[in-house]
């Protein structure tokens, strides 16, 4: 039997998000934190909390999740620390203004009046900002022990059962064949370390099991654009997923297939869900995600 590959129509794709479990990689939920706090809560209420009895995450899924959630945390404060840094580099040019200016003999010359009243405003400047990012990145910091998209994904969300050490050698032994192929996913982390190696493929490996043991179609939402999930453009930009990747879960589990990033998720599910997200979250999502927000990806259709 063939697949048929087709572009989705609206028909197509409704019937499909009707029926289908939405599954999220890891990429995509790291990107939630890149959201504004009202914008975040907008996304977990109306997706992790609103649409929780149709998500399904695999287990490696959410433990590269719990592994690097720090990191867009990190990534936060070290963006408030990057202006701190620039203020203070403020403060160290006005003073070589000050020193490059004050020899009335030779230009350049500046009225020692306009330094010396513009000093105390410089300082007052330095001071709030200081008081104000400390204030912020303490606010962060709190954010990784009372981590509101951790605790909406721990109540909400089904969770995968975890592979055995030893159907991970086997996913290993076949991954180590499939990466000298170029077969999709993961060969493009063929210079990480241990398990890590695999993490894609593990990732698609409980996809495949889940799908095939429940006859469900899947909604694959991610954001990591690497040419082992896409096929991508001469700029490296995703086009559609690998086709291997469509042949591999249609014929292992007879299902409809759809894969997003995650601002043409989001938007397809208010188009086709009826949600109403804030306009403000549909923005910032498109402007955070790794894909171009216009495109709906779309490959697989059940074998006939």
């Amino acid at each position: 039997m063939d697949i048929i590959n087709c572009e989705v129509t609206e028909e197509v794709e409704n019937k499909i998000w009707r029926e289908a479990v939405i599954v999220f990689d890891t990429s995509s939920l790291l990107n939630i934190y890149d959201l504004s706090d009202n914008s975040k809560e907008d996304f977990i209420q109306k997706i992790i909390v609103g649409l929780k009895h149709k998500i399904w995450l695999p287990y490696y899924v959410l433990y590269e999740y719990n592994k690097n959630r720090y990191k867009p945390i990190h990534k936060t404060i070290e963006l408030y620390k990057g202006i701190r840094e620039k203020c203070s580099k403020m403060n160290e040019e006005f003073k070589q203004i000050v020193n490059n200016t004050k020899d009335e003999d030779k230009h350049p010359i500046i009225e020692n009046k306009i330094l010396s009243e513009f000093e105390p405003e410089l300082k007052s400047f330095k001071e709030k900002i200081d008081k104000e990012i400390e204030l912020k990145i303490k606010t962060i910091e709190k954010t990784f022990e009372n981590d509101n998209l951790k605790n909406s994904i721990d109540s909400n969300i089904t969770i995968g059962e975890k592979f055995s050490f030893k159907e991970i050698q086997e996913i290993i032994d076949e991954g180590n064949n499939r990466y000298q192929h170029k077969i999709p996913p993961g060969y493009q982390d063929i210079d990480k370390i241990g398990f890590q190696k695999f993490a894609d493929l593990i990732i698609w490996k409980e996809i495949l099991k889940y799908s095939s043991s429940q006859k469900k179609s899947i909604i694959f939402v991610v954001d990591d654009k690497k040419e082992d999930w896409w096929v991508c453009d001469t700029k490296k930009i995703p086009l559609k997923p690998r086709e291997e990747l469509v042949y591999e879960i249609c014929e292992s589990s007879n299902i409809d297939f759809l894969m997003y990033n995650l601002s043409s998720f989001t938007k397809t599910s208010e188009r086709i869900l009826n949600l109403d997200f804030l306009e403000k979250t549909i923005d910032e999502i498109e402007l955070i995600s790794l894909i171009d927000s216009n495109n709906i990806f779309y490959k697989g259709i059940k074998l006939s």
